[in-house]
């Protein structure tokens, strides 16, 4: 017995809604977690800035334990994707796959705009740590100085030739 057009075609579009408001649910999990990653960036990027490493390590923990979350939460989504990428031009008028795309987009954006600030602080480390070899060769110019200095002013031994000369 063959299921009859109509019914077919209303189980797909119960199909079609149904994954697609699986993926959008997915998406907003995702979107969730990726304004929780730009917050810590954003976090990192301050604290990179001013020299906070402590404070940037443990937003570093932080981010990782979400960066966990949404690669886990990626995986989930990966056959629903894979089913949005297949079915796209046949669900393209679907109003469901219209949200999906916006979310994507938002998500998209989301992403560049963590890479973006992780950019300024991967430029702030790297201005830090320039100044933190110049301040350590700064430090180690003064040590010689005031080991020079040190043997400049050092009261002669007895034995020494300038004591015996002087």
């Amino acid at each position: 017995m063959t299921t009859p057009p109509v019914v077919a075609e209303r189980a797909a579009g119960v199909a079609t809604t149904g994954t697609l408001a699986s993926y959008a649910v997915g998406l907003d999990a995702m979107i969730a977690l990726l304004h929780e990653v730009e917050a810590v960036a954003r976090r990192q990027q301050a604290s990179a800035a001013a020299r906070l490493f402590d404070q940037f390590a443990r937003d570093s923990a932080e981010r990782d334990r979400l960066t966990a979350s949404l690669e886990r939460l990626d995986q989930e989504l990966a056959p629903l994707r894979r089913l949005a990428i297949d079915h796209g031009g046949e669900w393209h008028a679907h109003p469901a796959y219209a949200r999906v795309q916006a979310l994507r987009a938002t998500a998209a954006a989301l992403i560049a705009a963590v890479l973006t600030i992780d950019g300024d602080a991967r430029s702030a480390l790297s201005d830090a740590g320039l100044a933190q070899r110049a301040d350590m060769a700064s430090l180690e110019q003064g040590e010689a100085t005031l080991s020079a200095y040190r043997r400049a002013v050092a009261v002669p031994s007895a034995g020494s030739r300038l004591s015996r000369v002087g």
